[in-house]
């Protein structure tokens, strides 16, 4: 008898299973005003990275931010403006 954690919404339709991949967060970093960078993503699956500015919600923001790429398992940015913070993981 297979074995394993599966969660049914309420219309008993499958959402998570076997077969499914989640998202693992791995870590932060905070961007420095006008620097480049990079950080290597630790494990196994494809990276991904959320950015963070702290700007307050509705805020008119005139600076720029960093552009942010993905290649292989390394998450990197442009030197910008504005600091950021950057999540990133694997899923």
């Amino acid at each position: 008898m297979p074995a394993g954690l599966e969660l049914y919404d309420a219309a008993g339709t499958l959402m998570v299973g076997l077969t499914s991949r989640l998202a693992r967060i791995s870590g932060r970093v905070t961007t420095t005003a006008n620097t480049a960078g990079n950080v290597t993503v630790p494990g196994s699956g494809d990276p991904f990275y959320i950015m963070r500015d702290g700007t307050p919600a509705g805020m008119f923001s005139n600076t720029t931010y960093p552009s942010i790429s993905v290649s292989g398992n390394t998450v990197s940015w442009t030197a910008a403006q504005q600091s950021v913070t950057i999540i990133y993981g694997v899923y």
